[in-house]
């Protein structure tokens, strides 16, 4: 997987390429499908108690 993270005059945006992945196999057996849905889910529930977000480094 690769991860991108864009700005877009202070705006940013975070592009995860997927598929084929170890976790692949993993997330079909728990009844999942691993799409951006699936993995913009996983990004926000990682971040819920985080206030600001997480820090990035460029």
């Amino acid at each position: 997987m690769t991860i991108d993270l864009h700005d877009f005059d202070g705006e940013h945006s975070l592009t995860l390429n997927t598929g084929g992945s170890a976790a692949d196999d993993a997330v079909v057996a728990a009844g999942h499908e691993p799409n951006g849905y699936f993995w913009e889910g996983l990004v926000q529930f990682g971040l819920a108690g985080h206030r600001r977000g997480p820090r990035l480094r460029q």
